[in-house]
């Protein structure tokens, strides 16, 4: 797996690639944790293009951070599900906690 990121004025969008799963679960929380700690103040973007997979564990870590942020009063947003990781996340609910956009673009317009 491996999370590129971008940093604008109000957010930051990661692109996570490959696979999610549990062997990787913890080093995703801890990248998220040090980009949310670095950027203390910014709401996140998780566009999901490249993202093959993700499970339980993977999925625990975007609730935390949706809720932390919450805290915070920041949001995270996802963009370009789709296949299987689209379908975790309808089945799970977990996208009423994240707010869903089309692109980038949508998400800054929306801040």
């Amino acid at each position: 797996m491996i999370i590129e990121s971008k940093v604008h004025d109000k957010i930051v969008v990661l692109y996570p690639k490959g696979r999610l799963d549990f062997t990787l679960s913890m080093s995703f929380e801890k990248a998220l944790g040090q980009i949310v700690n670095n950027h203390p103040d910014k709401h996140i973007l998780l566009d999901l293009n490249d993202l093959e997979y993700l499970n339980s564990s993977s999925l625990r870590v975007v609730t935390v951070l949706a809720q932390s942020l919450r805290g915070k009063n920041l949001k995270l947003f996802a963009c370009q599900m789709k296949g299987i990781v689209k379908r975790v996340m309808e089945i799970t609910n977990i996208i009423e906690l994240i707010e869903i956009v089309e692109s980038e673009e949508q998400a800054m317009k929306s801040l």
